[in-house]
Formats: C-alpha cells, structure tokens, sequence
C-alpha cells in the first residue's frame, strides 16, 4: 500500500518559503515540451509524486538521440527500476507525446531543467517529475511542486463540490485525490545497477 505524502508536502511548503515567488503563475513559456525533452537528454528524471496510487516506485525517463529540427527524441523508460521500455516522444508545443498506449502529458510547468509537472489523458491523473540530480535533496525548483499541489487542491474542490458523490460501503468518498511520493534514494540504485549491467564488457572492465 502506498504511503499518502500529506506531512511529506507540508515539509516541501515550508522548504520552499522564501526561495520562489508568492504565486508560482506558470506562463506560456513555462509549458514547453521540448525544453523537457531537452532537460531529460542531460539528466534522468523520475516521478517523484503522482495522484495515481498505482503507478509503480522508481519509474524514470531518459531521452537519447534528439533531433532538433523534429523536436522528437528516443525515449527510454524503467518502470519500478527493472522494465525497460524504449519509445519516441515528441514534443508539440506544451504537448509531451509518448508513442505508446499513454499518449500525451500536457506539460502543466517546468523550470526546463530540474522538474516539471505533467497532467495526462487521465483526468485523475496529475505527475511531478524531478531530475535525479536534485531529487534526493529536494533541491529542484519548488515552483514545481507548488503547481503540482496547486493542481491537486483543484481537483479536490471540484470532487467536494459534487452533489452527490459516489460513497463506498465503508462511508469513505470512492473518489478522492490525494498525492502519492514515488521515489526514494533506492530509485537511484536500482538505475545504477542497470546502466553497469548494460555496459559492454570491455567497458566494464576499464572502469573497474
């Protein structure tokens, strides 16, 4: 069962105080999806939190091979550190396409360079991603996170405002968004381990 990160967000709030503007507005040009494509060739990024209990821990992506003119990249995903699947994203706009089943992830915000927040084809469904070289330290840009609870209380005021919200059997609304945290420091391990064991032989032998 995955861990609700309520206490997790409020330690973010008060991180961020003083560091970020009051509003974090994101602009035009902070939903550009090929500033993130760009981002994600220099560094991994993982999910860091995600309104959907169910996606796996340690889910990362990696853009190899971009081609400038196209704004379309290789895209290399671990989901739960093991599967690895290899695709093409394309960037159109503030549109982060995956030629996958997931289609596209309007970027909602990124400092296009350490974090960006993502919405989906899922209307529940809401991301932060983090490049791992600021996401063990929560040194990314906090207007990320900001926008990404900012975005989440939104879809909690308009669940609240329903007239008649579905009820499970235990009283407990069957709807009700809440974020879940999907990265820990193993989530930099378990991608450690598997570029070593990708290496070809004779480069794992002059790196030892």
């Amino acid at each position: 069962m995955y861990f609700l990160v309520a206490a997790f967000s409020l330690g973010l709030y008060a991180a961020a105080d003083g560091a970020v503007s009051p509003n974090c507005t994101p602009q035009a040009k902070d939903q550009v999806a090929w500033e993130m494509v760009r981002a994600m060739a220099q560094d991994v990024f993982y999910l860091f939190a995600t309104t959907i209990s169910q996606t796996p821990n340690c889910t990362s992506f990696k853009v190899n091979q971009t081609d400038e003119g196209n704004h379309t990249g290789t895209l290399v995903i671990r989901s739960g550190g093991e599967k690895v699947t290899t695709t093409t994203v394309v960037a159109d706009g503030n549109k982060f396409i995956i030629n996958t089943e997931d289609g596209a992830y309007p970027v909602l915000y990124t400092d296009n360079s350490t974090c960006g927040v993502f919405a989906s084809e899922d209307p529940d469904e809401l991301l932060l991603w983090v490049a791992g070289g600021s996401a063990q330290e929560h040194t990314f840009d906090q207007c990320c996170w900001k926008v990404f609870e900012g975005e989440v209380k939104k879809k909690r005021d308009s669940e609240q405002g329903c007239e008649e919200p579905e009820v499970l059997p235990t009283g407990r609304p069957a709807k009700q968004t809440g974020t879940y945290s999907k990265f820990s420091e193993n989530c930099l391990t378990f991608v450690n381990e598997s570029r070593s064991e990708e290496l070809p032989s004779s480069e794992t032998e002059s790196s030892s």
